[in-house]
């Protein structure tokens, strides 16, 4: 959604998924080194950290927030 882009980025992360089924060390590595390639880019901003609220009945349990998304999790919800 950011429209990021970076060519080394990709190569290596295409690199990981390559080695995931073989060599999970050499993947996580790969990984480890895509991630560094977004800290150094900085891709995101971390601005805020936003508290989300759902309303609800008292008689619905389970109740809990995806903090990625603000979204419901409806597979934990019980009567």
């Amino acid at each position: 959604m950011s429209n990021y882009a970076n060519p080394m980025y990709d190569k290596v992360v295409n690199e990981g998924v390559a080695l995931e089924a073989t060599d999970k060390a050499a993947a996580t590595a790969k990984y480890a080194i895509a991630q560094q390639i977004l800290i150094d880019d900085a891709v995101a901003i971390f601005v805020a950290d936003l508290n989300g609220r759902a309303i609800h009945r008292k008689s619905i349990k389970g109740v809990k927030l995806n903090p990625a998304y603000d979204a419901v999790m409806f597979y934990t919800l019980t009567r």
